[in-house]
């Protein structure tokens, strides 16, 4: 697990990347306090945006678009405060857009079930 850099609002994160075997793939989760899924609906970030639910809870899926080799699940977990996944295929042309996304959702759904054992 690398835990270094941090995200434009200065978030750290957690993340995993296997590259020993092939297809590598990356996954990165990020605690967002600042701001809540909502604000990917604004339509002022350069992305695609889709709704969806994981665990219960209010997401959406992002991307920049059908050669971006990775995709974000940003869901709500308290008022104006978000999770955000990243599942990246870091070989090229090994996953499409659609399994981007359901990685990335899949990841999302583990991690907060894990969270709401938590308390």
């Amino acid at each position: 697990m690398n835990t270094e850099g941090t995200d434009k609002h200065g978030n750290y994160g957690c993340s995993y990347l296997r590259s020993r075997s092939k297809p590598s793939f990356s996954y990165l989760a990020v605690p967002v306090p600042q701001e809540g899924a909502d604000e990917w609906l604004k339509g002022t970030r350069a992305v695609e945006v889709k709704h969806v639910t994981v665990a219960g809870f209010g997401a959406v899926t992002t991307q920049l678009g059908e050669s971006d080799r990775s995709c974000n699940t940003v869901v709500d977990i308290a008022d104006g405060e978000s999770l955000d996944i990243q599942f990246t295929g870091v070989t090229k042309g090994a996953f499409t857009h659609e399994q981007l996304c359901e990685k990335s959702n899949e990841f999302a759904e583990l991690a907060m079930q894990n969270l709401m054992k938590q308390g």
